[in-house]
């Protein structure tokens, strides 16, 4: 029982090194100004077969999408970094829902569209934190500020 402890522990350490790691990198913005700012650093695609970080915020993302829109589009599923089958259906389910080109890539328009649905939404502390965290990981024209 105690390895398991440790484990978690060692998990937890992890995690609030990344998060550690995360807000050293994401910009400031404040009420005053609301208007979204000029994206910097993101890839330029997040793709079907692509395995890491950015994976990680699309799949939470759109898996607050789907709660926030009521199911219009689909979760995710599990966040596991792995962009497979059900996230692939997601972004196409998100594609379909912002009347965009349905390609299954993610790509700066469709990145915008997450994170502008979101930021409408963001009155949740998870989309907040989200906002905060995640946005500038995926490809997208703007940063959208957490107001």
């Amino acid at each position: 029982m105690r390895t398991g402890g440790r484990r978690a522990a060692t998990i937890l350490t992890g995690l609030a090194m990344s998060v550690g790691l995360l807000t050293a990198t994401v910009g400031t913005a404040s009420a005053a100004d609301p208007e979204p700012k000029a994206a910097t650093s993101a890839p330029s695609t997040i793709r079907y077969g692509d395995s890491n970080w950015s994976v990680v915020c699309l799949q939470q993302g759109l898996n607050y999408l789907a709660w926030t829109t009521a199911g219009q589009v689909l979760p995710a599923g599990s966040v596991d970094g792995k962009f497979g089958q059900k996230t692939l259906s997601a972004v196409r389910s998100l594609q379909v829902f912002s009347k965009r080109r349905v390609t299954g890539v993610v790509d700066k328009t469709t990145g915008d569209d997450l994170a502008r649905n979101l930021w409408y939404g963001q009155e949740a502390q998870n989309i907040r934190d989200w906002l905060t965290y995640c946005q500038h990981t995926i490809p997208r024209y703007y940063n959208y500020p957490v107001v």
